[in-house]
């Protein structure tokens, strides 16, 4: 089994913990999925971002995504469907529901590292804890999952038309 999806000790939530400096906003996330087979159809994952209140609390956002819908080895986009907004730091990760004892699935995670402030991988197996306090300190690690964050939206002019002729002064193409 796998410390990021489908494992025999039958734990189906996985978080990773961010920090920022400031308040942002996720429209989406990428999950580095590293397997995926798929048996089931409706066998799907739950995309969730969680308020950090030192573990994951209470759930801010959550999208059910179709397991079939993820491209094996590769980087999976999940578009939100509404902007989440977050504070200094909080929690992305995901639930998973499988239908068929024959479906895997797991993201890919950063290699065993030692002790320091990068390991912010989770597990839930029935309470909240740190990967590495589960596995009583023989894995510190990060998943795979990013979120595509963002801080404003511009609202300048919009871009110019195609085809409009745009004068330069002083054009550091032509001294004239």
């Amino acid at each position: 089994g796998t410390w990021s999806g489908h494992n025999s000790l039958y734990i189906n939530q996985f978080s990773e913990r961010f920090t920022l400096n400031h308040k942002e906003k996720i429209m989406g996330v990428i999950l580095q999925v590293a397997r995926n087979y798929v048996v089931s159809s409706s066998s799907h994952l739950i995309v969730k971002v969680w308020e950090d209140l030192g573990l994951p609390g209470e759930v801010l956002y959550a999208k059910d995504v179709h397991l079939a819908d993820l491209a094996p080895y590769a980087a999976n986009f999940i578009e939100f469907d509404s902007i989440v907004s977050v504070t200094d730091s909080f929690f992305v990760g995901y639930e998973l529901f499988y239908n068929s004892p024959m479906d895997t699935f797991a993201t890919y995670m950063a290699a065993n590292r030692l002790e320091d402030p990068f390991n912010t991988a989770y597990v839930y197996d029935g309470q909240w804890q740190s990967l590495s306090q589960y596995t009583n300190g023989l894995m510190h690690t990060s998943y795979a999952i990013m979120p595509v964050v963002f801080d404003s939206i511009p609202n300048g002019k919009p871009p110019v038309e195609a085809g409009t002729d745009l004068v330069l002064y002083p054009n550091p193409a032509n001294a004239y």
